[in-house]
């Protein structure tokens, strides 16, 4: 007689996704809180010093958020110059082409830290 196979519950997550993001904001480990994310300014560790978790063979799943994250904040800001205008030329292209890239340079640890805790909180 054939036997039917159980059908298992998915296990319920442990982990909020609000404070894996959260600790992902503060370069935390987004498991523990624990371990930081960086060995320098946006260098992964390979795995959280607390807990073990591997953080940097995740690295290649965080593209994806990075570039809509860049993207996103571009378009708000390309928005922003539309309803806002700059008052001449000179001071529109210095916004354009020093206050975007380097806003973009200065959170790229923290949207780094997010991506990351995300992508833990999906795969745990």
């Amino acid at each position: 007689m054939n036997q039917i196979p159980k059908i298992e519950a998915p296990k319920p997550k442990t982990l909020p996704l609000k404070t894996a993001v959260i600790r992902g904001m503060k370069k935390r480990c987004p498991k523990c809180g624990e371990g930081h994310l960086f060995e320098g300014w946006n260098k992964l560790h390979k795995k959280c010093s607390h807990c073990g978790c591997e953080l940097l063979s995740r690295e290649g799943d965080c593209w994806a958020f990075m570039y809509v994250t860049m993207g996103a904040f571009i378009g708000i800001f390309l928005i922003w110059m539309i309803f806002f205008p700059a008052p001449n030329l000179y001071v529109g292209f210095t916004l354009l082409f020093i206050l975007v890239p380097g806003s973009l340079l200065l959170t790229l640890p923290r949207r780094k830290g997010i991506a990351l805790a995300i992508e833990i909180w999906l795969s745990q």
